[in-house]
């Protein structure tokens, strides 16, 4: 800050500030790698914490996104500190394509947005596709299993999970050991949520059957549960 001074006396100081560069942030590192997802830690070396950072994701199509403090790519340009990427617990980047490599480079700039160049990348790719036919009849009691996920739709509804015996009605699994349970007895109105599978390769088969078994309850009318399917071909 600079002053002023002459016989009368000394002016106020300026008010601007200036801020030494940030450092190039260190080469990132990557984690728990899924078929649609992955967890990137990246090194702030020295800056401080208010420091911010853009972290760029381009795939092996040359297309460029950006990291959102979400864990999702968008678009546009996304900075934010190291705590908002999830620190030392890293972000998890969803959204991804199976089977593809991604590159992931980080820069940093300081509270005077001069930007520094971006630092080491480094190159990952997504799990493939689990080849057809698939037959899981939920034998292992890790659940969901590998590659499959759980999503709640609705706040406070309940999820999928893995059971020996069912009820309302009563009854074993058509196949094996283990079966998939939504508790839609006891959800709220309006619950519902999604059971998804790893990705599917259809590509050497274009006319591909899907099966499954459902176990329902028909006497209560009064219990006007259903089921969907949906595919998704990205």
């Amino acid at each position: 800050q600079v002053s002023a001074f002459n016989f009368w006396g000394e002016t106020d100081p300026t008010e601007n500030n200036t801020f030494t560069l940030a450092d190039i942030p260190g080469l990132p590192h990557i984690s728990d790698v899924g078929y649609t997802s992955m967890k990137i830690y990246f090194n702030p070396l020295q800056n401080p914490a208010y420091t911010q950072f853009l972290v760029k994701v381009t795939d092996e199509s040359k297309l460029v996104k950006y990291l959102d403090t979400n864990g999702v790519l968008v678009d546009d340009t996304v900075w934010a500190t190291y705590a908002e990427f999830g620190g030392v617990n890293g972000k998890m980047v969803l959204g991804l394509h199976c089977n593809t490599a991604y590159v992931f480079e980080v820069k940093a700039r300081n509270q005077n947005l001069v930007e520094t160049d971006y630092g080491p990348s480094v190159v990952q790719t997504t799990s493939p596709a689990v080849e057809l036919p698939l037959l899981e009849s939920f034998e292992r009691t890790t659940f969901p299993p590998s590659g499959w996920s759980e999503h709640i739709i609705i706040a406070g509804g309940t999820n999928w999970t893995r059971v020996t015996n069912g009820t309302n009605p009563n009854q074993t699994p058509y196949h094996g050991v283990g079966q998939a349970q939504y508790n839609s007895y006891n959800a709220p109105i309006g619950a519902h949520s999604r059971l998804i599978t790893s990705p599917l390769n259809l590509e050497e088969i274009p006319q591909a059957d899907l099966v499954f078994y459902m176990y329902h309850n028909n006497a209560l009318s009064n219990r006007n549960d259903s089921i969907v399917i949906e595919v998704s071909y990205d």
